[in-house]
Order: structure tokens, then sequence, then C-alpha cells
């Protein structure tokens, strides 16, 4: 099949073409005469390999060709795509598909009106080398780009050229980058049947410009479904066959008619199949009735959750938007026992299904964002069943819980509930996207030592009660393997940017050290690092963290912010999560120069002197800035005056916010000054022009502040200045009672204003 990516297709597949007897055709384009074979002859030299998986992008002169071989087996299906990528983008591309016995397979002709031509859904009827001829329909002497992407099916799913794609789990949600025009992304699962299958993808690219494309292919290279999308591409009507068990593969790219890159994510849902993942735990097993709060992220993200129903069972679900500013669409959908959608919702900020159960059995609920944004948060999920199921009718309570994971070298048990009137238990076990495999059968209770497995391998594993009225399959579980002795990081990035090594989870030996970049996505910045301790190792002090660098904060607080630095080194010698903190950065003031911020008091601008401490509270000043000399301060050369009981303030703005919401004040501080009770010292904002003014931030402690390092500060403002032109933020001191004692008092360096884009813009 020759496709069109433009809302046409009039390509040509002239299976029934005549000269098969002819070796070796002429092949004849605006004047280049060329032999096809493996080896031809031809303008630009002899034909490249290309491998499954690859992209290639190179250039035709005018009306030249370019030609591309690879080794195929009968029966591999096979997508090629080509894309213009000149900045004119009237190169008209085409393919041309020949077999070994150098006979067309596959013309697409010329693209008329777009940028893109495709050969998908052909399963090849030789075995051998196959010839690729890209060209283009022009007459000029103009060098015009192209990029061109093989996939074979079964075959590679990525190259040493393009790491997108490889395996994808159920309850995953795959981030990949179509890197130039025509190329297209490779992910393989392995399907059984009466599976339902979900695939979704995503644009997370920041131009918002990909029109997401999705291909299924059974084992046997049979495209099954297509989608195509402006913002994302569903598949979820596909439930596997008997007879088709095996490794089905996903083909994404950017389909339409421009030609775009960017980031995407892809998701998939197999019911039944496993919920839930190292890099999502959200979702899982629920006993109803629940109330549960969950997090989408990254956008696109899919949670799925499980429930063992029975029949007559009337089942409410509910969704709920709760982020602060409402951008999720929530969409529900329930599916069967036998991987069928049966119910689903979608509304504004709240859905709702309610529906009565056919069938005893496992049934799955698919919780995620709904169709007019593609948008992250935290939602609501509420469940209940009347009457209520009983306890012990299904296989439940995995030990070791489903995604979680385990030493290599652990005598672990794996296990379940007793299931009321099972007389034997199947223990299942084996690699996730392998065949399964029966490793105990007939089993008098559901607990068995754990198998001897391999290190960094994410485990499937289910039990089967069987009972006289039949057998009752378990939920599908899954846990990783880890080398051992070993410590887990785990690595998130919040925000537009991603992390190396990619966000995931990976063991490390016991005191290795592991090093961390941030790496932002264009036109944000990297803020800070936040580290939390996943383990409870008595051994270890709660109150020192693991060593990053030589400047690690020692304080108490759970989730410690690491500011400015875009790598750290951690010392492994705990479990982590360590989150790398993206935000686009809207205004910035190093302070190098003199902003012209208004001032009153002893407020002013310029490099402290570093003076002592003034009485019984409080510490020195700095002797320069955060960052460079200078910065602002309450009397760069002393203590405030007690004497003087007026406020006095430092007001920087007005900012100009529109088009930015959630927005942030950041800076760093060293603050010298009594308690509460005698100096006040504040921060706030105006969103009205410095009409009215709201506090974001005061000091209330009893007893001093007393700086003696700069500390990081982040406040958020209210939803009030969100999308405002005339934004001003203030740093405030007032004595409050003549027997304050007199300390050092502000100073401030380094202040950021940060946002999150209005969703549009």
């Amino acid at each position: 099949m020759a496709r069109l990516l433009c809302g046409g297709s009039n390509g040509r597949s002239p299976y029934g073409h005549q000269g098969g007897s002819i070796r070796f055709p002429i092949f004849i384009l605006a004047g280049w005469i060329v032999i096809l074979s493996c080896q031809s002859a031809w303008p630009q030299g002899q034909s490249e390999p290309i491998v499954s998986g690859q992209t290639v992008s190179a250039e035709i002169v005018g009306s030249g060709i370019r030609s591309y071989c690879f080794d195929a087996s009968t029966g591999q299906g096979v997508v090629i795509e080509m894309a213009d990528l000149s900045p004119s983008g009237n190169l008209k591309p085409r393919l041309v598909l020949y077999d070994p016995t150098s006979s067309p397979v596959v013309d697409t002709g010329p693209a008329p009106d777009c940028g893109r031509v495709v050969i998908e859904n052909v399963q090849l009827a030789k075995s051998g080398r196959y010839t690729i001829v890209a060209s283009g329909l022009t007459s000029d002497s103009v060098s015009r780009r192209f990029g061109l992407s093989l996939v074979l099916i079964p075959g590679p799913a990525v190259s040493r050229s393009d790491p997108n794609g490889g395996f994808v789990a159920s309850g995953q949600t795959a981030l990949g980058t179509i890197d130039l025009g025509g190329d297209t992304d490779v992910f393989k699962f392995y399907g059984r049947p009466g599976q339902g299958v979900v695939l979704e993808m995503v644009d997370l690219s920041t131009s918002k410009g990909l029109d997401p494309r999705i291909q299924l292919y059974d084992p046997c290279g049979i495209q099954v479904a297509t989608a195509d999308g402006m913002d994302r591409a569903l598949i979820d009507r596909y439930r596997i066959a008997i007879g088709r068990e095996g490794f089905y593969t996903a083909v994404v790219s950017d389909g339409g008619k421009d030609i775009d890159t960017g980031q995407y994510g892809l998701t998939l849902v197999l019911a039944p199949g496993a919920a839930v993942c190292t890099t999502d735990p959200d979702g899982g097993d629920i006993a109803l009735p629940i109330v549960y709060q969950g997090e989408l992220s990254p956008a696109g993200d899919v949670d799925i959750f499980r429930f063992y129903g029975l029949a007559d069972q009337r089942v409410t679900i509910s969704m709920e938007d709760l982020t602060s500013r409402l951008v999720l669409e929530p969409r529900l959908r329930l599916y069967g026992p036998n991987g069928l959608e049966i119910a689903q919702s979608e509304a504004w900020d709240y859905a709702l299904i309610s529906y009565r159960l056919t069938e005893p059995g496992i049934y799955t609920i698919l919780a995620s964002d709904g169709w007019l944004d593609v948008d992250s948060g935290v939602y609501g999920l509420t469940a209940h069943a009347e009457p209520a199921t009983p306890a012990g009718v299904c296989p439940g309570q995995a030990v070791p819980s489903d995604g979680n994971s385990v030493s290599q070298c652990s005598q672990t048990m794996i296990a379940c509930n007793p299931v009321a009137g099972a007389d034997s238990y199947d223990l299942y076990l084996y690699p996730q996207n392998c065949p399964a495999i029966l490793v105990a059968k007939d089993s008098l209770q559901p607990h068995w030592t754990m198998p001897r497995r391999q290190r960094q391998i994410t485990y499937e594993w289910l039990v089967v009660a069987n009972t006289t009225h039949g057998p009752i399959q378990g939920p599908v579980w899954t846990f990783t393997t880890l080398e051992c002795p070993d410590r887990l990081m785990q690595i998130r990035a919040v925000g537009q940017g991603s992390a190396a090594p990619k966000p995931g989870q990976y063991p490390y030996k016991k005191g290795e050290t592991v090093k961390i970049s941030a790496l932002p996505d264009p036109y944000y910045d990297f803020v800070r690092w936040e580290w939390k301790r996943l383990s409870e190792d008595p051994n270890l002090d709660p109150n020192v963290a693991a060593t990053i660098d030589e400047v690690w904060p020692r304080q108490v607080e759970p989730i410690d912010p690491i500011p400015d630095r875009d790598m750290i080194t951690v010392a492994m010698d705990d479990d982590y999560l360590v989150t790398a903190i993206f935000e686009q950065i809207i205004h910035r003031f190093t302070l190098d120069t003199d902003p012209g911020w208004k001032r009153t008091g002893l407020w002013a601008f310029g490099q402290p002197k570093g003076a002592k401490a003034c009485a019984k509270v409080g510490g020195a000043d700095p002797n320069t800035g955060h960052t460079g000399k200078n910065v602002f301060g309450v009397n760069l050369d002393g203590c405030y005056s007690i004497a003087d009981q007026n406020e006095y303030v430092l007001t920087a703005g007005p900012f100009d916010l529109r088009g930015y919401v959630d927005v942030k004040l950041r800076f760093w501080r060293w603050l010298n000054s009594d308690e509460a009770l005698y100096v006040s010292n504040s921060i706030d904002y105006s969103a009205d022009g410095g009409t009215t003014w709201k506090k974001i931030w005061e000091y209330k402690d009893r007893g001093p502040v007393s700086d003696t390092v700069w500390t990081y500060c982040e406040y958020r403002l209210g939803p009030d200045a969100d999308d405002k032109d005339k934004v001003y933020v203030r740093w405030a001191y007032k004595v409050l009672r003549p027997d304050a004692y007199p300390a050092t008092g502000w100073n401030i360096d380094d202040v950021e204003i940060s946002g999150k884009p209005k969703a549009g813009r």
C-alpha cells in the first residue's frame, strides 16, 4: 500500500507487473539512466545500506535519485517513509520499492501537494535484497534534502543512528522524539489472545506541531489498526484474536501535510495485562470502595486500575480534576474481562461511569486526560460497587507488590492471598514481553520460593486458582530484579526537560558514585534538583543525605532543593528519588547592574561590606553577592535602625506576565533579623499595578533569623497574577518595637520570575 500523508492516496502497487523476466530493468528519471540492482551504478554512487529502525537524511540534486538496499525474508511486513526536508518544500518525494529480482513492488508516485509519501501494509513475497529508490519531481539543478526511514516487521526496532523505540510494557508511557521529517520509531510488545490493546500517542513537542500517527502490526507483519490525530492518536478498538499471539509492532510517526519534529509520548495498555511499571507507579489493583489520588505525568499518561467484579454488580466510577488551574478533561474507560471496552465517560472536570457488570472477572479502568488539550496533573478517582465484592474471590495481595523491585540474590517468596473454594494453584512467571511460562502447577497453597531469575529484568507473573467451577485467573503483576548488593536510583524530570541518564529507575552498587545531568528543552531553564530518601535503613543518620558534590544541603526536610547546578554527583549509600525541575524563565535579574527598582529607607544597591552582627541576634552581612558582587540590601555597611519604626520596601517591576500562569518568584537571600514579635520581614505582590498587595511570605517564628550562607527561596504568586501585564513584587521590613535588636537585615540576589505558558500560547 502506498500512502500520501496529505489527505489523499493515489499510489500505485504494481504487483501484476509483466516484466519479471527482465533481470535488471532500466529506470529513467528525467535524464538519469539507472540499472537497478544492489550493486547498481548510479550517478551518486552505489546503493547505500539501510537497516530496520534506521532513519537517514540525504540530498537529491534536481531530478536525481538516491538508492538504498536492505535484506528481508518472505512474509516480513515493510514500512518506508520519505519526507521533504528542503526549505522550499517542493521536492515532491517519490518512492519505488524493488524486490530481489528487480521487479517493482510498490511505486508511490510523486506527492503532488505535500511533502511526504509512505509505503505501508506491504508483506514481502520473496527473500533476498530489496532496493528503495528515492526521487523527486523537479527539473532544476537545486539540491534538496529529504529524510527516509525503514521498518521491517518482524525486525529490529532501533538502530545505532536512531535509538528511539524498543520494547514497551503495559502501563508504560514511553517517550521518544521524531528527530527529522520521515523518521519512524518502532515499539514492540508481546500480545496474547483475548487482550484488548490501547495505544495512545500524544504530541509533547514545544511547537505542538506533530500530528501523531500509529500503525499496529500483528506478529505476521499484517497491519491491523491505524490512527491519526491533530495532537494525539488513539487505537482502542483492537482485540487480539486466537492464533495471533506473539510480538506486535507499533510504528509511530508524524502525519499530516506539514513536516514536523519533536518529542512524543506513547502509552500502551493491555486489558487484561500489567497495570504499573517502575516509571509510573500510579494505578494497579484496587478493592472497592476506594478513594484514590494520582497524577497523569507526563502529558498523555494513562493510569490503569483493576478490580474483580461479579455479575449483576453495579459499579460507579468517577474521576475529578484536582489541578489548581483545572486543566484536565477527565476521561474514564472501562474494559471487561474479555478485553473489550464496555463504558466510557469524558467531561470538562468530572467524568462518571455507572455500569451493571454482566460477568465475573477482572475489569480494567483507564484514567486519562481528554481530547481538548494534552495536559498533565493531579486527579482524584473514586469507585464503589453494589453489592460489595466478598473478600478472597480472586488472587490478590501480591508479594512482591506490583511494580516493586527485588534483589537478585534475596530468597523472596512469591505469593498471593488464598481464593475461596480453590483446591490448587498454578503459577506463571516469565520475562516481560515474552511468552507465559508455567513454573508451578497444582500447588496446594498460593506461595512459592522465588525461582532463579536474571538481574535487571522485569518479570510478569500471575496465579490461576483452580476451583470446582473452573479456573479463576488473577491479575498480571510485575517486579524487576536488581543486581545485589545494590542501591536504587529513581530519576524524574518535572517540566520541559529530561536528564542523563534518562528518567527511570536504575540499580547501582552501594558506594558507587553517579553523575546526573539536567537537560532543559529549548526556551526552558533547569531550576533545581530535589531529592528524597526511598529506603528506611536504620543504620543511616536521617539528617545526612547522599553526598552530592561537596555542598548537598544537610537539612531535615524530606525534600531539599539543590539549585543552579545542572550536574550532580550522588554517592549511593541509600535508595534515592532525584528530580530535575525545569521551568520557563520570564524575567531574570543577576543584579550585575542596577535594574532601577524603587527603594525606600535603608534599602540600597551595591556590594555588601560584610558588616558584623550589631547586637545579640543575627550574623554578619555577606561581602559579595550570591553571583557577582552586587545585591539589594538593607544598609550594605551595617544594620537597620531600631529608632525608625516605619515600613521600608524594595519594589521590583512592573513585570509583564501576559501569556503565563502558575507564576513563581525565585531568589537567593542572606537575612539576619530579630524575631517576628519585634521586627517584621515579608514579601508581597500586586497584580493590579500596585493598587493592592497580597502577602506571599512573612517570617513568623519565635527566634531570630540568622542566615550564614546564601539561601535559595521560591514562592508562588496567586492565580490573580496569571496573564497580567503589570505585576509588582516587594520585599519589606519594619521595626515593630523600640526594644528590638538591630541586625544586618535583608540581602537578595539572582531574582527570577518563572511560569508556565498559558494553554494555547
